[in-house]
């Protein structure tokens, strides 16, 4: 599953551009965000997707029962 994890108190844009700095994507994600928010996207969803269009969210192991 792929994720993206916000700290507490940091809006979505921020967290998008966190991600975005470890490979040097910052402009290119913040643009992407900004398309998304123009769109009519949450600001969640606009950071997810700026973020996926660059591949560059996280994997989260999925967690199974037993």
């Amino acid at each position: 599953m792929l994720v993206l994890k916000r700290w507490e108190k940091e809006s979505w844009k921020d967290c998008a551009i966190r991600y975005a700095k470890h490979y040097g994507l910052e402009e290119e994600v913040i643009e992407e965000y900004n398309k998304a928010i123009n769109l009519g996207c949450a600001e969640d969803e606009a950071a997810y997707c700026a973020c996926e269009e660059w591949d560059i969210l996280d994997y989260e192991p999925e967690v199974t029962n037993g």
